[in-house]
């Protein structure tokens, strides 16, 4: 049965591209095709005139110029971006975002085999929405737990009445709040205790809660990351799915037996070096570089509370060993050849430098060697009697090198 009538199949169908198409689509006036000026009240007004789209575009050449991202954590923690770290209730993730944002306000070397790419401490702001009871000991925990780091210039937040990040002048607020102490990370905990009233379900409330978080971000020049729970399944993150989408990276903490998504790969206890873990950290989305396998956690007390200390998975220890041992025979061999003292730091990678030795590990790596040699007593650590007042280190008569002997 034909639509048209008689009339209509003998009068010829308007093109998709006449005037008033034309008007529609692309903003501008019909030019009735050289007939002159459309008559006063035929047809539909001319638009206004709006800004003119443009591009910048670049060549490959171009393209390959173009600078590295910046990072606070190197593959993980943007500079500048969003983010969230998921998990169910009383597993832990609030101790795991805690070891994270302390571990880059104290500039330590690495996080779960992440290198922390700060190179001292910076001050980081932790909004604490559920636990301002005992976070004092949570705190202290994690000082106990890591000596010779600090993280002084982190800074808690106890809001005070209503938090509601649907609002559209909340993004406002908190920059004003929080501007004066130029944070690097803002840790939102909980998403759910910021949001105010908005729908969970609703992709158009969490929406305006994901856009107020990249303004906060863009406008402070930091990285913003929620803490969040997960849904009825265990598995995902809570509520509507557009949160997932806004955001540059996805944390999820879950049990060995329930880790991992559709996005992560899954790690039970047999995959790591020390049993039981508590649970296990995995990358569910990473926005600006790959992800990395799983890794564990374990909760261990210090003090009055506990922290998360990272466990190894068994196929990453024979890595990071060699990487380890390596670094303390060069240190040992510097040391041996300026008889057994370094008057700095610098004068032990020059000593390595001179003998057209590469560094074993990276800069972070080559201090975490250090490091771990002054605290078992390989090398001696005595502050304020080197170079310009600086440490000077001895190399211990006796002892262990972990590996191949000093010359």
């Amino acid at each position: 049965m034909s639509i048209f009538g008689a009339e209509d199949r003998q009068r010829p169908m308007p093109s998709p591209f006449d005037d008033e198409a034309q008007a529609r689509l692309f903003g501008q006036p019909a030019a009735r095709n050289g007939a002159g000026p459309r008559p006063a009240g035929r047809g539909p007004a001319p638009l206004a005139a709006g800004p003119r789209q443009t591009f910048r575009v670049l060549t490959r050449d171009e393209v390959r110029t173009l600078p590295e991202p910046e990072w606070l954590v190197r593959g993980l923690i943007p500079r500048v971006g969003t983010g969230q770290l998921y998990g169910p209730s009383n597993l832990g993730k609030t101790f795991v975002a805690l070891d994270l944002v302390l571990s880059i306000s104290s500039a330590r070397e690495y996080w779960h085999g992440y290198e922390v790419r700060v190179p001292e401490p910076v001050p980081v702001v932790y909004v604490a929405l559920e636990d301002e009871g005992d976070w004092k000991a949570r705190t202290e925990a994690w000082d106990l737990a890591n000596p010779g780091y600090d993280s002084s210039l982190a800074l808690s937040a106890f809001p005070e009445g209503l938090v509601d990040l649907s609002d559209p002048a909340a993004a406002a607020d908190w920059v004003a709040a929080f501007a004066q102490y130029r944070p690097a990370v803002v840790v939102v905990d909980t998403q759910a205790q910021a949001s105010g009233g908005a729908e969970e379900n609703s992709n158009t409330e969490m929406g305006r809660v994901m856009s107020n978080l990249r303004r906060i971000s863009n406008r402070l020049q930091c990285f913003v990351m929620t803490v969040h729970h997960t849904g009825t399944t265990g598995r995902r993150a809570r509520g509507a799915s557009a949160q997932i989408g806004a955001l540059d990276v996805v944390i999820s903490v879950l049990p060995p037996s329930n880790s991992g998504s559709e996005n992560a790969s899954s790690a039970a206890q047999a995959d790591f070096v020390e049993q039981p873990v508590t649970g296990v950290i995995a990358v569910e989305k990473n926005r600006r570089a790959r992800k990395s396998a799983p890794t564990g956690f374990r909760l261990e007390p210090r003090g009055d509370s506990v922290w998360a200390r990272p466990v190894a998975r068994r196929d990453s220890v024979a890595i990071s060993a060699a990487e380890a041992a390596g670094q303390r025979n060069q240190i040992a061999r510097a040391l041996v050849r300026l008889q057994g003292v370094a008057g700095s730091v610098a004068a032990i990678k020059k000593e390595i430098a001179d003998h057209n030795e590469e560094l074993a590990a990276s800069t972070r790596g080559f201090k975490r060697a250090l490091d771990e040699m002054c605290a078992d007593g390989t090398v001696r650590r005595d502050e304020g009697q080197g170079n310009n007042g600086g440490a000077r280190f001895t190399l211990a008569d006796g002892r262990d090198l972990g590996g191949e002997a000093a010359p």
